[in-house]
Order: C-alpha cells, then sequence, then structure tokens
C-alpha cells in the first residue's frame, strides 16, 4: 500500500501548480448606452460586405436549433471582451499597425441589410488605435 501511495503522491503535487489557465487577454468593450451594440474590427477604414455580422447565431446540435448571442454583440450597461487572446498580435496584423472599431447600433442591424449598412457605412461611431493606444487605456475601450 506504501508503494502505491509513493508512487501516486508525485503526481498529485506535481501536477497541481500546472493546471493554471491565464485569463484571456482581450480587447474589452463597456456598453454605457440603453442599447445593444455590435462591434466590428477591420485593419481597413470601411465595414466590409464579406465579413458579414449579424443579430444572433444559430447553432445546430442535439438534433434542435439554438439561438446564441454573438460575441461581437455587447448587451446595454454591460461589457463583453472581443478579439482573440492574441489581441496585441491582432493590432499588428494590420498593415499600417491600427485596428478600426465600428460601433454599429443594435436598431441599425434590424431595419437594414447588411449589404445597406456596407455600402452607406451605417455605423454610430469609430475608432482607430494602435497597441500604444490600446495600452493607454489599459484595453479597455468605453461606448459611448
Amino acid at each position: 500500500m506504501k508503494k502505491i501511495i509513493l508512487f501516486i503522491l508525485p503526481f498529485v503535487l506535481c501536477g497541481c501548480p500546472f493546471a493554471y489557465d491565464p485569463p484571456a487577454k482581450v480587447i474589452k468593450v463597456k456598453n454605457h448606452t440603453d442599447s445593444a451594440i455590435y462591434v466590428y474590427h477591420s485593419f481597413t477604414d470601411s465595414i466590409e460586405i464579406n465579413r458579414k455580422l449579424t443579430l444572433f447565431e444559430v447553432y445546430y446540435y442535439n438534433n434542435s436549433s439554438h439561438v446564441v448571442t454573438p460575441n461581437y454583440r455587447i448587451d446595454a450597461y454591460n461589457s463583453r471582451g472581443i478579439g482573440t487572446t492574441g489581441r496585441e498580435s491582432l493590432v499588428n496584423e494590420s498593415p499600417d499597425k491600427k485596428l478600426r472599431l465600428f460601433f454599429i447600433k443594435e436598431e441599425t442591424l434590424r431595419k437594414k441589410t447588411w449589404e445597406e449598412i456596407c455600402e452607406k457605412q451605417l455605423y454610430a461611431k469609430k475608432l482607430t488605435l494602435t497597441v500604444t493606444d490600446f495600452e493607454k487605456i489599459n484595453w479597455i475601450v468605453e461606448y459611448p
């Protein structure tokens, strides 16, 4: 019995410190308005038609459909992380090392087609930020 305990003990003691999962490093957006907003990010100065945002997403599993909130939707008076765990590398992927954030109101997505939004560039606010800009605000963007 002692041999079994001595064999298992190192695995138990050594396995615990390596179970740490650091928090994801994302760009956090705080919405201070009465309605949901949708955040579109881009390396160019315009919203492009090939990356469509939708009000909700539908996934099919377990023989049924499930409506979920997309990760680019931020509810009223709420905050959410956008981007990936490589937020700095995301910004640096841009040819000019700037990330553009477009804030689109939920009302706009409900009433207009994605084609109209892109054609007329229907967004409420646009920010263009570098890694240095993001670091100054601690990677937290406030809207409005």
